[in-house]
């Protein structure tokens, strides 16, 4: 019988030079399908994220650049004049506390509200997407957002005044959350108006749901990704790691020789809640040899 010898080199490589694609909440990559808040102009639209969420930060604290979110099947054009701020809300959102967002939205901004985007937003027309990583709806920071996770929650304040345009005869895209029992720490406050209504001041709480967020995230400093579990068993290679972060997209890469630039992609995921994964690749049995790289998505 002939036997076959497999020698096996891996590398971490991380792309770390700008944003991390965090994806907030850790434990959730799909939910239900949800009308707020672009089905309605005027409208005042608030999330809270609970801390806990951003263990990528760490304690030095990171600037977030932009958000997105997710969407069904959608063929959508709508235009909104809208204003997006971001600050560090003193309020908790588990929903053990008595003392949740609460419904004058004035009282949930913390000191550090900052207009992050005051402008017409496009939500362009797609085809439905193609993965559960795949956020269709990206608005980009016109000024980044420096939060630190020990100060407190972080709070999405969003504003639509109206719709510019609206392509005729199709609807805006509902977009993915969370409901209910799967996360309880996020918590939203939402209310809308008509026409000729200015908009609301106050709204409904709606306690553990919300937007399933895409952040853009440049963290101070970051940890250390790497490939830090590696094992051979048969033809088939256990690959894995602890020094990841919740919720952050990775991609694993191979290549029988990384001189040629060929690197195939293995998976695309996110990182466990416990910053970790863990997978069984089969190796062909004719290599000789074979290179594995873990890439850090980035904006």
């Amino acid at each position: 019988m002939r036997r076959v010898f497999v020698t096996l080199i891996f590398l971490a490589s991380v792309y770390f030079s700008s944003a991390v694609e965090l994806i907030v909440p850790n434990t959730l990559v799909e939910g239900g399908t949800n009308a707020y808040p672009f089905w309605f102009t005027p409208c005042h639209y608030q999330q809270s994220y609970d801390a806990s969420h951003f263990s990528l930060i760490g304690t030095n604290g990171g600037y977030i650049t932009s958000v997105a979110f997710r969407g069904g099947g959608n063929t959508t054009s709508f235009v909104y004049a809208m204003t997006v701020s971001l600050s560090t809300t003193p309020l908790p959102t588990n929903t053990a506390s008595s003392n949740l967002l609460h419904s004058s939205f004035a009282d949930n901004v913390g000191p550090d509200n900052t207009v992050v985007f005051s402008s017409n937003w496009k939500m362009r027309v797609f085809p439905p997407r193609d993965s559960l990583l795949q956020f269709q709806f990206v608005i980009p920071f016109s000024t980044p957002f420096f939060y630190n996770p020990t100060n407190g929650n972080l709070l999405l304040d969003i504003v639509i005044t109206n719709g510019v345009t609206a392509q005729t005869s199709l609807q805006p895209a509902g977009l993915n959350y969370a409901g209910g029992s799967p996360d309880p720490l996020m918590c939203r406050v939402f209310a809308s108006g008509n026409q000729s209504s200015t908009v609301p001041t106050n709204g409904s709480v709606f306690p553990s749901t919300g937007l399933v967020t895409e952040f853009g995230v440049r963290p101070v400093s970051g940890p250390s990704f790497r490939i830090g579990k590696f094992a051979m068993t048969g033809t088939n290679v256990i690959c894995g790691s602890t020094n990841g972060a919740a919720g952050v997209v990775y991609t694993l890469l191979t290549s029988a020789n990384p001189a040629t630039g060929n690197w195939v992609p293995v998976t695309s995921n996110v990182f466990y809640t416990n910053g970790s994964f863990l997978l069984t690749n089969l190796v062909a049995p004719n290599s000789s040899r074979q290179f594995y790289m873990l890439h850090v998505a980035t904006n």
